[in-house]
C-alpha cells in the first residue's frame, strides 16, 4: 500500500500530493472526488479536510475558506444540513457569522444576520415566504417583530410595528378573511385611526375608526352611489345624514340624530308605502305619510307634531273608512263610516 510522501496523478489531470497513510493521503494537498460527487481542493491533514480549501457540492453549492477537521472553520459558502436547511453567508469559527440567507425545503428564504452562531432578532432580515409576500425587517422566535415591512405579491404593503408577526402599529393595506380591504392606520392589531374600508359588494367606508368599528366622521358609499355621511357611532350613522335600516326591515333615508331619525327625512316600509317629512325622534312629525296602527287601522294623509292633522284617509281592517280632515288625531270634517261606542254606526 501507497505509505509516506507520495503523490498520485489521476488520468483526468486531478492529483493527491502529501503524506499516504495505508494506502490514503493522510497529510497533503490535492483534488479528492467523494463518493456522494462532492469534489475537495485544498489541504487535508489527518485524512481530514484541514486548512485553506474549496468544498463544491453536486448542487452547484461551494464552501471556500479556512477549514478545521472536516468543517468549513473561517470563510464563505453554502452549507446544507440534514433536516434540508441550506445556508450561505459567511462561517467564523465554524458557525454562520454576518448576512445569511437561509432556504428551508419548502422555499421560505430568509436574509438574516448571525453573530458567532446566534441570530440576531434586532437586525435588519429579508423572509420571503411561499406565497410570494416579502417581510423586511426584525423578529423574534422566527415571527415578525418589531419594525418591518410587509410586501404582498399584488403589491398592498403593511408596514409599521409587528407583534408576534402581525402588524401592531402602524399603516398599510390590510385583507379580512371575508374579503373586504382595509388601507389605513392600525393600533396595537386593530383597526384604528383615519382608514378605508372596501366591502366585496362594492361598498364603500372612509373615515375614522376606533377598534375596528366605524367610530367618528365618515362616509359610507354604496354600491348604487347612494352617500351615507356624518358622525357615525360603533358602526352606525349618529349624527348627519344618511341612510338607517330599521329592525322591522323598512329603510330611512335623510337627517339623523343620536342614531335616530331626526329632521327631514324619508321611510320607504316593506309594503311600499312612504313616510316623508320632518321626524323628530324616531316618529314622522310634521309632513305626508302612511302610519299602520298595531290595532291593523291604516293612516295616510299629514301630520303635524306627531299626530294625524291635515288631510287624510284612516282605514280600518273590516274596510270601513274616514275621510277628511284631520285635527290632532281625530276626523274633524270629511265622510266616512264612524262607529260609536255604543255601537251604532253612522
Amino acid at each position: 500500500k501507497r505509505h509516506g510522501q507520495g503523490k498520485i496523478t489521476y488520468p483526468d489531470g486531478r492529483t493527491l500530493k502529501g503524506e499516504f497513510k495505508k494506502g490514503k493521503l493522510c497529510t497533503g494537498k490535492g483534488l479528492l472526488t467523494l463518493t456522494d460527487g462532492s469534489v475537495y481542493d485544498g489541504a487535508i491533514v489527518n485524512d481530514k479536510y484541514h486548512g485553506q480549501g474549496k468544498l463544491t457540492f453536486p448542487n452547484g453549492r461551494v464552501l471556500e475558506g479556512e477549514f478545521k477537521e472536516g468543517r468549513l472553520w473561517n470563510g464563505v459558502g453554502a452549507l446544507t444540513m440534514k433536516d434540508g436547511r441550506a445556508y450561505e453567508g459567511t462561517f467564523v469559527n465554524g458557525k454562520p457569522h454576518g448576512q445569511v440567507k437561509i432556504t428551508y425545503p419548502d422555499g421560505v428564504q430568509k436574509e438574516v444576520t448571525f453573530q458567532h452562531g446566534k441570530l440576531v432578532q434586532s437586525a435588519h432580515h429579508i423572509i420571503r415566504r411561499k406565497d410570494g409576500s416579502v417581510f423586511e425587517g426584525s423578529t423574534k422566535n422566527g415571527k415578525f417583530h418589531g419594525q418591518g415591512k410587509l410586501t404582498h405579491p399584488d403589491g398592498r404593503t403593511l408596514q409599521g410595528e409587528f407583534k408576534e408577526g402581525k402588524l401592531w402599529t402602524g399603516a398599510g393595506v390590510y385583507t379580512h378573511k371575508d374579503g373586504a380591504v382595509y388601507e389605513g392606520e392600525l393600533t396595537e392589531g386593530k383597526i384604528h385611526g383615519q382608514g378605508k374600508l372596501t366591502y366585496p359588494n362594492g361598498r364603500i367606508w372612509e373615515g375614522e375608526f376606533k377598534e375596528g368599528e366605524r367610530h367618528g366622521r365618515g362616509k359610507v358609499t354604496l354600491p348604487d352611489g347612494r352617500i351615507v355621511e356624518g358622525e357615525f357611532n360603533e358602526g352606525k350613522i349618529w349624527n348627519g345624514k344618511g341612510m338607517l335600516a330599521l329592525k322591522s326591515g323598512d329603510v330611512y333615508e335623510g337627517e339623523v340624530q343620536e342614531g335616530k331619525m331626526h329632521g327631514q327625512g324619508k321611510v320607504t316600509r316593506r309594503n311600499g308605502s312612504i313616510q316623508e317629512g320632518e321626524f323628530r325622534e324616531g316618529k314622522l312629525w310634521n309632513g305626508r305619510g302612511v302610519f299602520v296602527h298595531k290595532s291593523g287601522d291604516v293612516y295616510e294623509g299629514e301630520f303635524k307634531e306627531g299626530k294625524m292633522h291635515g288631510q287624510g284617509k284612516l282605514t280600518h281592517p273590516d274596510g270601513r273608512t274616514l275621510q277628511g280632515e284631520f285635527k290632532e288625531g281625530k276626523l274633524w270634517t270629511g265622510a266616512g263610516v264612524y262607529t260609536h261606542k255604543d255601537g251604532a254606526v253612522y
